[in-house]
């Protein structure tokens, strides 16, 4: 009898119970705040802290999960007589995809009779998380295999939107320019922001104000939703009340209340307090 794991970093920002619901396997990766080196999940912060933080000036970094401890991760789950299906953050915006690669290459030699497949999900944050619960669901009713070829086929399924209440921390990671980012601002651009079929961040719309490209959120929903899979979610970057709001127009418009997550500090430090994303299952990425 096959026993599959389900492996994921924890920039697909799933609750705890959301982890443990579909078994998934959890690789925590770092992130500072001022030259202080924190894991995801240790309790340093709240998510409301953490943003404040930034909100005060608080110069906030990330590092990738680096060979050793991908392999120790990896092989941790192989010696407990797992087969891996490992689904990494986007390779477009993180070297971890390819440190995982080359750790699973090494343990193939020690584990001959395991298999590892290390999948670049070509998606972030919740998105990520969107993608893993479908993956973990697929997995129940199938084998290795098949699941693998899902998950594949999948990533370029799920759609990612979001806005930024700030564009000086986009600007700060090199996402866009400093001088985009000065003009955006003065304008009060508020630019809807997506994934595209590579797992890139790139601008999506341009909105003007606020509340604007939040409504622009629930209607790029609303038009582009498939209901393949039956949920939606959203993460937010401490304001709640922006995210209810959200939620409420995708409920009235699609049915379905999307389930609201904290967006983590992996992906908060490169996009700053404000931040406001949803996912969806769409027929492809545009």
């Amino acid at each position: 009898m096959e026993k599959t794991i389900i492996s994921v970093e924890s920039t697909c920002d799933l609750s705890a119970e959301k982890i443990r619901e579909y078994g998934l396997a959890l690789v925590n990766m770092e992130y500072s705040v001022n030259g202080e080196t924190h894991k995801m999940g240790d309790g340093a912060f709240t998510m409301h802290e953490f943003y404040e933080k930034m909100r005060g000036g608080a110069i906030t970094k990330t590092s990738q999960v680096n060979v050793f401890d991908a392999k120790e991760h990896l092989g941790k789950l192989l010696k407990e007589g797992f087969d891996v299906i490992h689904l990494s953050f986007s390779s477009s915006l993180s070297g971890t995809h390819e440190n995982f690669v080359s750790a699973a290459k090494e343990l193939e030699k020690e584990y001959p009779e395991r298999r590892i497949a290390v999948i670049d999900s070509l998606c972030a944050c919740a998105g990520q998380g969107y993608y893993a619960v479908a993956v973990a669901e697929y997995l129940a009713a199938h084998s290795f295999a098949e699941t693998v070829r899902y998950a594949e086929d999948l990533r370029r399924r799920i759609v990612h939107y979001f806005v930024v209440d700030d564009l000086k921390y986009l600007a700060r990671g090199g996402r866009i320019s400093k001088a985009t980012a000065l003009l955006g601002n003065a304008l009060m651009m508020k630019p809807v922001m997506h994934m595209d079929k590579e797992g890139r961040l790139v601008p999506y719309k341009k909105v003007l104000t606020r509340r604007r490209s939040v409504i622009t959120l629930a209607d790029l929903v609303a038009k582009n939703y498939d209901k393949s899979i039956k949920r939606i979610y959203l993460a937010h970057a401490d304001c709640p009340d922006e995210a209810n709001f959200l939620a409420d127009r995708i409920e009235g418009a699609t049915g379905i209340r999307p389930e609201i997550f904290d967006l983590g500090m992996v992906i908060g430090s490169h996009s700053g307090p404000g931040t406001l994303s949803v996912y969806i299952s769409a027929k492809e990425r545009e």
